[in-house]
């Protein structure tokens, strides 16, 4: 099967938005409070990837937004563990779907959901990283799957989504 070809615009898109975007709420940004946030892609479960982490609580980061490609192992409760056992079963979590967590997605959206559910405060609707909106402390973080070929509309969902909270992008 041939990629899709996508154009200019929804390239743009998915690059000015790294398979998300994060806006703070018109409503809420008086009362919002400064939140740290690490974006982590890429990660692996090796030595390297266990030094992030330890580097992301060392910096008192308050959440960890995950651009996808989360182990290249397809192995969610490796993946799930090592965050755990270095961060806490709670640590505010969200993550967008990358190309090499496909074979394994059914298990990291169940690890992800899992995870949700700990963290107080935050909610996420629609479908986890592929087309969802969360929010916490604040923050309102859209993700959608820009360049996998999924038969979702993303450009669509992030104009829609932008104008649902007032913010251009």
């Amino acid at each position: 099967r041939r990629a899709p070809n996508f154009g200019y615009n929804r390239v743009l898109v998915g690059l000015l938005t790294a398979f998300l975007f994060l806006c703070v709420q018109p409503a809420q940004a008086a009362q919002s409070q400064k939140v740290k946030v690490a974006f982590l892609a890429d990660q692996s479960l090796s030595a390297d990837a266990r030094e992030v982490l330890r580097l992301v609580k060392q910096e008192g980061a308050d959440l960890i937004i995950n651009q996808g490609d989360f182990d290249y192992e397809d192995d969610p409760a490796a993946w799930e563990k090592m965050h755990t056992d270095i961060l806490g079963g709670s640590f505010p979590m969200f993550a967008a779907l990358g190309n090499h967590d496909v074979k394994a997605w059914k298990g990291y959206v169940q690890k992800l959901d899992e995870r949700l559910k700990r963290i107080p405060g935050a909610s996420c609707t629609g479908q986890i990283g592929l087309q969802a909106v969360c929010t916490y402390r604040g923050l309102s973080m859209v993700f959608g799957a820009v360049a996998l070929g999924t038969p979702y509309k993303d450009e669509e969902f992030f104009q829609r989504q932008a104008a649902a909270l007032n913010v251009n992008y």
